[in-house]
C-alpha cells in the first residue's frame, strides 16, 4: 500500500556542475527550487550523464 508520501519524486533537467573551494556543485535551474523543497536534507540518488 502506497500512500502519496512514500511516492518517490522525479526531476529531470540540464544543469551544470561547478567547482566551490575543494568541493563540487551541483546547479539547479531556478524553476524548481518550490519543488524540490521538500527533498533538502534528505538523501538523493544523482546519475549524471552528457547526453544533450
Amino acid at each position: 500500500m502506497n500512500s502519496i508520501s512514500n511516492l518517490l519524486a522525479e526531476f529531470k533537467f540540464v544543469g551544470k556542475i561547478s567547482k566551490m573551494g575543494n568541493n563540487k556543485v551541483i546547479w539547479i535551474p531556478k524553476e524548481f527550487h518550490d519543488q524540490i523543497t521538500d527533498l533538502e536534507g534528505k538523501q538523493i540518488r544523482i546519475i549524471i550523464d552528457d547526453k544533450i
